[in-house]
């Protein structure tokens, strides 16, 4: 009986609030060579998706991870030309891309149309959240910053608040996000970014806040994320 509980369970998140592929494609990027990047990001190993964004009792429920293949360019081709166009004299020092992993989480309304049994287990953590999510920032992390419609954190591997509640698994360091930082009930693309230029260590994670309303907007949101988030960090690199 159990097993058929959970088996129902899982086949609502295929056939309803979660969506399998958003295939990301970058039109109008310059033609210019992206060679001078040297790609060390790893492979793939986000869980499947009934493991995990399609299991209503995962902490990853609702999280969609962007395979390397959901992106057109290659992600390190993307990660180039964005860093070329916006930090141009980076072409000419050595670049290193060591993580680029992009996540939509939209975990509050996957559980918002969740059973009643779910709900009971996850309910007093989504409440928490939703509670929290006024809170400012700046009482986080002094070096957040704001860039345009993104939230930017350079220093994304600090050590978590014991009271502070996530969208997503604590400490993961994939695709959740703190109600503090990113205000509840938006949709919200999650950015990691790490890389070296000529041996300086860079670190960075954004959070991209929206609402989809008709079909394309998540991928338009994913591009724009992206973009923005390489923008924003431009001028923190030494030139």
């Amino acid at each position: 009986m159990r097993r058929a509980a959970l088996a129902v369970l899982l086949m609502s998140g295929v056939t309803g609030c979660a969506t399998m592929s958003h295939s990301v494609k970058y039109e109008q990027l310059d033609a210019s060579s992206g060679a001078y990047v040297q790609d060390e990001t790893k492979p793939d190993a986000y869980p499947g998706f009934l493991a995990a964004e399609g299991n209503i009792y995962s902490c990853r429920y609702g999280i969609h991870h962007q395979s390397r293949e959901e992106f057109e360019p290659p992600k390190a081709e993307v990660f180039a030309k964005l860093m070329a166009k916006h930090q141009p004299t980076a072409t000419s020092r050595r670049v290193v891309l060591q993580r680029f992993d992009v996540y939509y989480n939209h975990r509050l309304k996957a559980l918002g149309t969740g059973t009643a049994a779910a709900g009971g287990a996850v309910g007093g953590a989504v409440g928490a959240t939703i509670q929290s999510s006024g809170q400012s920032a700046a009482a986080v992390n002094r070096d957040v910053f704001t860039f345009k419609k993104i939230v930017i954190d350079p220093d994304p591997l600090r050590k978590q608040d014991a009271t502070e509640h996530w969208v997503g698994c604590d400490d993961e360091h994939e695709g959740e996000y703190s109600a503090r930082t990113v205000s509840g009930g938006s949709d919200v693309v999650v950015t990691w970014l790490q890389f070296t230029i000529d041996g300086t260590p860079y670190h960075f994670r954004s959070f991209y806040q929206f609402q989809p309303e008709k079909q394309g907007d998540v991928e338009a949101a994913i591009a724009a994320a992206v973009a923005l988030t390489i923008e924003g960090i431009s001028p923190r690199i030494a030139k």
